[in-house]
């Protein structure tokens, strides 16, 4: 005897939801195949669905027969409650006293032949036929008002009044009440920009989109090198003058430092809102370079020159220069690469020969600019 295989995927629901009315009637799919397995496709359906109670095995409540045609995937749509009915009576189905069960059979041929697919519980059941069915609802109290709301409170619904504009629903002694309006505290800002600009600082600019109970701003400042425990201080209040303002602030400090900043936002009840915090931007100081002990000693051979570097800020290269005797401009012999506070130690021959010469050191900086740190006395070559 051939056997159909029929594999279902159940959907319940109800298909409307209209007080005045409930509808009698549930939504079921299924997807059809054969004995090999294969989707029964585009193909005209017969399916008989039974509803039993209390068991898998129990009594058929409603009975319907239906054909549908199954789509390219091989899926069954159906109502369940608009067949043709062979036994009960779907409308008077009390869905309160379960468990339900749903029994498919079906002829993917169209016919009456059907095999017996499964048996499945109904693990729930549309709302809208449970209540229309059970009487469990009839207790329930009706509003007065516009945004009144039930609550279950073990034994009965009771009704809860609707609150006022921006109240807030808690939970009190377990059950619900209304509490005070909420907080309408707000600062939103767009467009923030923190920019290092070299020998200037650092720049802040904002452009506020919404202010609401807010009297200013305020910028904190760690300096990372100084503190790294994470103190923040305050160092700019600026008075907030209302939405779609544009704001700005310049913080001068002009120290070689890693920083961090706080852009918090001050409310007129005394609260506080964080709206950005920064993480470790470095200041860009302007171009420095300091020296020591610039001295050039000769030996009677070579020139010995010497200092210390004290301070280096965006150096490129220190560069000794000779001025040879009778020479009107100073010629460059040695570049010395930066390698921070130190002390340098560099030779020459004066090749020139005999007669008075005299040393500088300059300084190059990362963005071209350059200038002289020490020249020496002349030094006598005889």
């Amino acid at each position: 005897m051939k056997k159909t295989l029929f594999y279902f995927a159940l959907s319940l629901l109800c298909i409307e939801t209209s007080f005045a009315q409930v509808p009698d009637k549930m939504s079921y799919q299924a997807v059809i195949r054969n004995t090999t397995n294969a989707l029964v496709s585009n193909s005209s359906v017969s399916i008989r669905i039974s509803i039993l109670q209390g068991s898998a095995t129990g009594s058929g409540v409603y009975v319907e027969t239906q054909t549908a045609l199954t789509n390219s995937n091989g899926l069954l749509s159906i109502a369940i409650g608009t067949g043709t009915v062979v036994a009960g009576n779907f409308t008077t189905i009390d869905w309160s006293t379960g468990p339900y069960f749903i029994k498919t059979e079906t002829d993917p041929l169209g016919g009456t032949a059907y095999s017996i697919a499964g048996t499945t519980q109904l693990m729930s059941v549309p709302y809208a036929l449970y209540s229309s069915k059970s009487g469990s609802c009839n207790n329930v109290p009706n509003g007065n008002n516009t945004g009144d709301m039930q609550f279950w409170n073990g034994s009965k619904w009771v009704l809860v009044p609707a609150g006022s504009n921006g109240q807030i629903l808690t939970f009190v002694n377990g059950a619900p009440a209304w509490g005070p309006a909420c907080n309408s505290n707000a600062a939103i800002i767009k467009n923030l920009a923190i920019t290092p600009v070299k020998a200037h600082g650092i720049n802040f600019s904002w452009t506020s989109v919404t202010e609401s109970n807010l009297i200013s701003y305020r910028i904190d400042r760690n300096i990372i090198n100084v503190d790294p425990s994470g103190f923040f201080s305050a160092i700019k209040t600026l008075p907030a003058t209302g939405s779609g303002q544009n704001y700005s602030f310049n913080d001068p400090i002009n120290n070689l430092v890693a920083v961090d900043y706080r852009l918090t936002a001050i409310f007129s009840d005394g609260s506080e809102l964080l709206l950005n915090e920064t993480d470790n931007i470095n200041v860009i100081a302007s171009d420095s370079a300091t020296v020591n002990n610039f001295s050039v000693t000769y030996d009677g051979t070579f020139s010995h020159i010497k200092y210390t570097s004290i301070l280096e800020w965006y150096v490129n290269a220190y560069h000794i220069q000779r001025l040879d005797p009778g020479a009107s401009s100073f010629t460059n012999i040695i570049d010395i690469s930066p390698i921070g506070p130190s002390n340098y130690s560099n030779d020459d021959f004066p090749s020139a020969g005999s007669g008075a010469y005299t040393y500088r050191l300059i300084v190059t900086f990362i963005d071209g600019n350059s200038k002289v740190l020490a020249t020496s006395s002349q030094i006598t070559v005889p």
